[in-house]
């Protein structure tokens, strides 16, 4: 199957958005008058209600959605699972990556600090000159990953 493709402007978009900053009252009223209707059109000729994705243009899934399209349209060879693995978002996945490899980093340096404030004797004992700011970066960084209130210092060495 080779069917030459063709973009169509096939469907309506208006961006909720937009719609709520530039319409009045009485122009939203009638636009869901008008999206009522069409709806209950489609029920009365047994059409299934319309369930749809939209791709910005300025979003980088929006070519590789028009190429695997295109492709299901003409017959091509389907792209794979990974249609979505155009320049940009390869390096987003790789900024990501890099964020989280460098709080991993954080993370670690400072587990190997509360370590050595708990592993003196035991028991946590008198924290010495700096060790309640190891503790306090502790508290932050639990603060920012959960809800739960952060643990007392002799807490967190136990």
């Amino acid at each position: 199957m080779t069917n030459e493709f063709t973009r169509e402007a096939r469907y309506a978009v208006l961006k909720s958005a937009d719609v709520m900053q530039c319409l009045t009252v009485s122009e939203l009223i009638e636009l869901q008058r008008i999206q009522a209707k069409v709806e209950e059109h489609r029920a009365e000729i047994g059409k299934p209600p319309l369930d749809c994705v939209v791709v910005e243009s300025d979003w980088p899934e929006y070519a590789p959605t028009w190429r695997a399209i295109e492709a299901r349209v003409t017959g091509a060879e389907q792209p794979t699972s990974h249609a979505f693995d155009d320049s940009a978002t390869i390096a987003g996945l790789e900024s990501a990556v890099s964020h989280l490899s460098a709080c991993l980093d954080e993370f670690r340096a400072l587990l190997v600090e509360v370590n050595d404030v708990c592993g003196r004797d035991g028991h946590g004992g008198p924290l010495e000159e700096g060790e309640s700011e190891i503790i306090d970066k502790v508290r932050a960084a639990l603060s920012m990953r959960t809800e739960a209130r952060p643990q007392e210092p002799k807490e967190i060495c136990k």
